[in-house]
């Protein structure tokens, strides 16, 4: 072959999508309709919109289903003169980017087995299409994921199938591997973050735990951070969503407990009394009966008053059982302290700010890169720790 060209055609594309190869040379040897062997293939041609295909093996010109084993290798093509073809299929065109392609293909008696490697470099896609794609994934964000610290993706997988199998199709397959792929990353994108970084692959980044009240990060939850801003460093296509949240019941409560604890050490420190132990009893009392207002606070003491004999002399004698009056006017007060929705939402933006500075000032990633939401308040979990909510979208 000298100086010949080639096409491929998509005619399921209006207009038809070409492809084209020009000029193409090479050698097939040995074409033959009765040996057991096949002909021997090298052909090399560059595409014409940029890149170059080289084709070596061996194939039965006459059955390619009985004898078929070629290497495909396409270097340094341009992707963005394929954007008819990637709209139809993903509903993005193609922005900027190359790709190197490296497919091994066998076939015997019709069974396939082939393996398929893709290396895009510096790959963009730009904004959907409406009512265009076959498949429907974010794509883009799928990208992000991909993209590695060079610009690069690389994606290995293999295909089997029969070709007299109606059901199977080498497009289909290769469709539904990509498919898959970007599918379980846009599924659990933490977990791929979270390995990139050193962790086990295992654990979810996807979230962040607060003590209820608080807006400090616990050693654990900072640890998880730092491990997920590592793996982000991997992707730096990828935005971080970072959604402070509150619990409604566990947080008013703590947040309760703290204006108490307050309240109690202002009062303490202002009237001072020789025995701690009655004065706090004392003060609780006072406190209660300027707090709680629709408390009555005989009745609570009568609640926790039993009447005993005195030995002596034989009269009944009130007995009050301090430890559980003293608890129970201590959760009166508790319960009693004012908590606004607006330090439900205030303390939301705190951590969602915890979070961000650790992954910003701490763990050095840029701040274009992290995106702080507005404040949620979370399904109430029955114990101690608030969940703040991570999530992830595709760069510009």
């Amino acid at each position: 072959l000298h100086a010949c060209s080639g096409a491929y055609t998509d005619r399921t594309l209006t207009p038809p999508f070409t492809l084209a190869l020009d000029p193409v040379d090479g050698t097939i040897r040995g074409i033959s309709s009765e040996g057991a062997g096949g002909a021997q293939l090298e052909i090399e041609a560059p595409v014409r919109s940029g890149g170059l295909m080289d084709l070596e093996g061996e194939m039965d010109l006459f059955d390619p289903k009985r004898l078929t084993d070629l290497s495909i290798d396409v270097r340094q093509t341009v992707l963005p003169p394929i954007s008819p073809m990637s709209v139809r299929y993903i509903g993005h065109p193609i922005a900027e980017g190359t790709v190197d392609i490296g497919l091994r293909y066998e076939i015997t008696s019709s069974e396939l087995v082939g393996s398929n490697r893709f290396v895009t470099d510096q790959l963009a896609l730009g904004d959907k299409v409406e009512g265009e794609g076959m498949v429907n994934l974010p794509f883009k964000l799928g990208v992000s994921l991909l993209t590695d610290k060079e610009g690069h993706i690389t994606l290995e997988f293999p295909i089997e199938g029969n070709l007299d199998d109606p059901s199977f199709g080498l497009g289909n397959a290769i469709g539904s591997a990509a498919k898959e792929i970007v599918g379980e990353l846009v599924k659990s994108p933490f977990r791929l973050l979270g390995k990139l970084g050193g962790g086990s692959g295992d654990e979810d980044f996807g979230h962040v735990e607060f003590e209820a009240g608080s807006v400090e990060l616990e050693t654990t939850a900072a640890d998880k951070l730092r491990t997920l801003a590592a793996g982000a460093e991997q992707r730096p296509e990828l935005i971080l969503q970072v959604e402070g949240g509150y619990d409604a019941e566990a947080d008013t409560t703590a947040l309760q407990e703290a204006a108490f604890e307050v309240l109690l050490a202002e009062r303490q420190a202002a009237e001072p009394a020789e025995s701690e132990v009655s004065a706090s009893l004392e003060l609780l009392e006072a406190l209660y009966r300027e707090t709680v207002a629709d408390g009555n606070l005989e009745d609570l003491r009568a609640q926790h008053t039993t009447t005993g004999e005195d030995s002596a002399e034989g009269a009944t004698e009130a007995v009050l059982d301090e430890t559980a009056y003293y608890r129970d006017l201590k959760t009166a007060l508790i319960a009693a302290q004012t908590v606004d929705p607006a330090q439900l939402h205030d303390l939301g933006a705190a951590r969602a700010e915890a979070i961000r500075a650790l992954l910003v000032d701490e763990a050095g990633i840029g701040p274009s890169r992290i995106k702080v939401l507005e404040p949620v308040a979370v399904e109430p979990s029955g114990d101690r720790w608030v969940r703040c909510r991570l999530d992830v979208e595709a760069g510009e």
